[in-house]
């Protein structure tokens, strides 16, 4: 039994003694039972709006965690802006060790994209395909080595500058529990209808998007549960589309698409 039943028993039982003792009429009796009833709903709802509020603040714990916690990657503060005329890149000699690592993941690392150039990585899981596109995004920075674009080192200029110049479509794509439309529009918030559009038929989505309850308009759920892996794979390249940036890497960005889909997107 609630403590909010029992006090409300405790109530009915004082005021029926006062009643039948001839303290209380019966219509004062059925007032102030009525009253009390409307006074402890009301507390109620008030208990379930601090609940509400705890439930809350531990949702958003880990987030204000990671708000919280410094960046392991910094710019120096003579940071340029990253400029990409031809989007050439080069790895040279490049290592990377964890933080906590005994040894190097990555070893001697050479290797130049020219400009224009498809270049795929191959090799089996975790033998660091994923962590070389981290590098190259400036995740993380390089043990050892230099990573350079058009000629420029990425530890020598900002990381905003070097992102907005990169097109990602990670292993998992996230996507966010707004509609198909936000979560292309996010790599570019003025791209117009007819944009993103394009972007869509270019990443082989669109002819799905159009069976969606309300198309582009259809809400895709937190991490977009509502939509397949395929799916969500073909969004994620579409946002990359519409980016437009200089350089596309993809990170297994085909592997819940099928052979005939992803050799339409390379």
């Amino acid at each position: 039994m609630g403590a909010m039943a029992l006090v409300q028993i405790i109530a009915i039982a004082i005021i029926g003694g006062i009643t039948v003792s001839g303290g209380l009429s019966v219509a004062g009796a059925i007032f102030v039972l009525a009253y009390l009833q409307r006074i402890s709903s009301h507390l109620y709802m008030i208990s379930e709006i601090v609940k509400g509020y705890e439930q809350s603040f531990l949702d958003a714990q880990p987030m204000t965690e990671m708000l919280m916690s410094s960046n392991d990657v910094t710019d120096k503060p003579s940071a340029k802006q990253l400029t990409v005329t031809d989007g050439a890149i080069q790895f040279s000699d490049v290592a990377y060790r964890y933080q906590d690592g005994a040894s190097d993941v990555l070893t001697d690392i050479t290797f130049t994209v020219q400009p224009g150039q498809k270049v795929g990585l191959v090799g089996y899981s975790g033998s660091g395909k994923t962590t070389i596109t981290q590098l190259l995004l400036r995740f993380y920075d390089v043990s050892r080595g230099a990573i350079a674009i058009d000629g420029q080192n990425i530890q020598e200029v900002s990381q905003t500058s070097l992102r907005s110049q990169i097109s990602y479509v990670p292993q998992e794509p996230l996507l966010f529990h707004r509609s198909v439309r936000d979560n292309i529009a996010y790599a570019n918030p003025e791209a117009t209808t007819e944009e993103i559009i394009d972007a869509t038929k270019k990443a082989n989505a669109w002819d799905f998007i159009q069976e969606l309850p309300e198309g582009l308009d259809t809400v895709v759920g937190e991490r977009g549960v509502k939509l397949s892996g395929g799916q969500r794979q073909r969004i994620a390249i579409a946002r990359a589309i519409l980016k437009n940036a200089p350089i596309l890497v993809l990170d297994e960005a085909t592997s819940a698409l099928d052979s005939n889909a992803a050799k339409h997107k390379i």
